[in-house]
């Protein structure tokens, strides 16, 4: 669906509406070419914004029900795909643009909660599972690899809580994968 919006402009913020009376807005990026990309929860949907012209495009996702938990969105200008993680379907997804089409990259472990989502410069996405305790890849080749990580002493201390996480995720400029 389609939506031309009048911004809402102050000093310091302009707000742009975005399609549905509660769509939930959450996870965020931009593309090369300025223009914004985030999910809708209760639509469950990814959505573009021009900021030019205030227009907002939505993509619901196909065949899911629910509310999409989503906290990381990237966008790949080479390959013109957005990436998403999906806690609830418990996937990473990726949209290509030039083709209106959704792709499911579901993970092996259930309940892994896949996180946050970034793309290296050889197009490979790299993603944290928050309840999986590993970092994963997607290579630019589509094959999915997971990566347990280290566990610290702080972990094992009786009476704390059991360790979540990885959460965030970025990548270096020297290729470097780093994640919190």
């Amino acid at each position: 669906s389609t939506l031309v919006s009048s911004p809402e402009v102050s000093e310091y913020v302009t707000e742009y509406a975005v399609a549905g009376t509660d769509s939930q807005p959450n996870a965020i990026a931009s593309d090369s070419k300025g223009d914004v990309w985030f999910t809708l929860a209760t639509d469950y949907a990814i959505a573009e914004l021009d900021p030019a012209n205030g227009t907002t495009h939505e993509f619901r996702i196909p065949q899911q029900n629910g509310s999409l938990v989503s906290w990381g969105i990237a966008v790949d200008d080479a390959r013109n795909t957005v990436w998403f993680t999906d806690q609830t379907s418990n996937s990473i997804w990726s949209f290509n643009v030039s083709a209106g089409s959704f792709m499911r990259h579901q993970l092996p472990d259930a309940l892994s909660s896949p996180y946050q989502v970034a793309i290296d410069g050889s197009g490979n996405v790299w993603f944290t599972e928050l309840d999986g305790g590993r970092i994963g890849e997607i290579t630019s080749q589509g094959s999915m690899s997971q990566y347990p990580i280290p566990v610290g002493p702080s972990a094992n201390i009786p009476g704390t809580t059991t360790l979540t996480g990885p959460a965030g995720i970025a990548i270096g400029k020297d290729g470097v994968i780093w994640f919190t």
